[in-house]
């Protein structure tokens, strides 16, 4: 009864306002948090990678500890908290909890412990619901799941979908499954399996996956200077398309250059990447968008520097921004508010078909950004920080293509070689007229009146073979001549 009166009352304080329901859940927070704290008696510290680490209680340890990190202090101690809120509201989770439950649990700590966006979330869900949802593995207990089962998972997996699905279809179940586990032994305590070594050690067949062309990845040299010369001519006042040749020169993503701000841009030429366009799933079931103060990763939160090109374009920005009376906080900007990454995709898909090239989207600017960086040897490091991906592996080998047209290199490779053959014919046929013109005037001049030759002289044809110039013939007729 006493419990039902708090309860009335905190939900008319909220109805008319005199409690604040937002302030309520930051103390209620902050109480956890200093919780937390003064139940955890290990320091935490900051390693020299700069991650941030700390112990927890962990029986199954040797030291009953284990060590935990995060790349903030923030979000460990977040971990703490939700460590020791779950030790103290459920110290045992049921032995016969399945697969499913905890994939629910997993997304949930995802999202209200670190922050994971709605989008990673919507896509693990969409990789669940489309892979494992109602399989065998779903509905067993996760503690009674041998690698046996894990095994004919993966085989039948690949047996339902050979060559229909990618490999990174199959590495993000395998991601998932490992989550999953991963969750169910650490923050649970569940007793089950090991996963990572038998995920990372099962090879699926060559003919698995189908097979990713490496055509049309970026776009080739003469097709961006097709598409500058179109966006000079007819585009230069649409913000749309000069969106186009910013991501071109810069290298941004398409949700980046949607949430670029006025205020992005630094002295010397540099811009600040901080925030980013998200997309999920919302109740009624349609994507909903909106922009967010955080990138897609951590290490996409960076300054980079900009080409005297994107200069161009960023300052033709400007201008049809005060063109158009435009005062919205968004670099580019319509009717007052950001302008939406659909209508970019479609400009930059129009422009493919007005210039009768493959239509690519906006993603196909960043490789063929970085491809044409290392193209022109730029030192990788310096690629590595304008594309600002966490390690140079990813991107070397997920975004180097050659940004050659192939055909047009081997017409130019025929006709240069053709152009060589017919010199070299041209050249031997001038070598033989010229040394037929020497030979006759050599047995010309031996053959005069009066002309006395020295012992040993060779004849004139042998002579004109010894001469191949002028010099040579000059040299040669003197020696072996003496006019009277």
């Amino acid at each position: 009864m006493y419990d039902e009166e708090i309860l009335e009352a905190l939900q008319m304080g909220i109805a008319n306002g005199s409690i604040d329901i937002d302030a309520l859940k930051q103390d209620v927070k902050m109480k956890k948090r200093e919780t937390a704290l003064a139940r955890h008696s290990h320091n935490i510290w900051q390693g020299s990678d700069c991650n941030w680490y700390t112990y927890v209680p962990d029986d199954t340890k040797p030291k009953n500890r284990r060590k935990v990190k995060n790349k903030n202090r923030d979000s460990l101690i977040e971990y703490l908290v939700f460590f020791y809120t779950e030790n103290e509201t459920q110290a045992y989770v049921k032995p016969n909890i399945t697969f499913g439950e905890v994939y629910e649990k997993w997304q949930d700590y995802c999202r209200e412990v670190h922050n994971v966006t709605d989008r990673t979330i919507d896509k693990r869900d969409c990789d669940y619901r489309r892979f494992i949802q109602d399989t065998e593995l779903d509905s067993l207990p996760i503690g009674m799941i041998t690698e046996r089962h894990i095994l004919r998972f993966l085989d039948n997996m690949i047996k339902e979908n050979m060559g229909k699905i990618g490999s990174r279809a199959f590495n993000n179940t395998k991601g998932v499954i490992a989550g999953v586990f991963r969750h169910a032994k650490i923050y649970l305590r569940v007793e089950c399996i090991l996963i990572g070594e038998l995920l990372a050690a099962y090879r699926a067949p060559i003919n698995a996956f189908k097979k990713v062309s490496k055509e049309n990845q970026v776009f080739m040299d003469d097709e961006v200077e097709m598409m500058i010369k179109e966006i000079h001519a007819k585009h230069w006042n649409d913000p749309r398309y000069l969106a186009i040749l910013f991501m071109l020169t810069t290298g941004v993503r398409l949700g980046e250059m949607v949430a670029i701000k006025t205020t992005d841009f630094l002295a010397g030429n540099k811009l600040h990447i901080q925030r980013t366009l998200t997309k999920s799933k919302g109740p009624d079931g349609k994507n909903h968008r909106a922009i967010e103060e955080r990138t897609k990763t951590d290490s996409s939160n960076e300054i980079i520097y900009l080409s005297e090109e994107a200069m161009v374009v960023y300052e033709q920005m400007m201008k049809v921004r005060l063109m158009n009376g435009e005062m919205c906080e968004y670099l580019m900007s319509e009717n007052g508010d950001y302008i939406s990454d659909c209508k970019i995709d479609k400009a930059i898909r129009k422009l493919c078909d007005d210039l009768g090239i493959q239509p690519r989207g906006c993603h196909k600017l960043r490789k063929t950004y970085c491809s044409y960086l290392l193209e022109i040897n730029v030192p990788a490091k310096v690629v590595q920080n304008q594309m600002r991906h966490s390690c140079f592996q990813t991107t070397q080998n997920h975004y180097y293509y050659s940004t050659k047209n192939e055909n047009a290199i081997k017409e130019k490779q025929v006709a240069e070689q053709q152009a060589l053959k017919a010199k070299n014919v041209t050249i031997q046929v001038e070598e033989q007229a010229k040394q037929t013109k020497i030979k006759a005037e050599a047995e010309a001049l031996v053959s005069k009146p009066g002309a006395k030759k020295y012992p040993g002289a060779k004849a004139a044809h042998v002579l004109a073979d010894f001469a191949f110039d002028e010099a040579d013939y000059a040299t040669a007729i003197k020696y072996y001549t003496m006019v009277a």
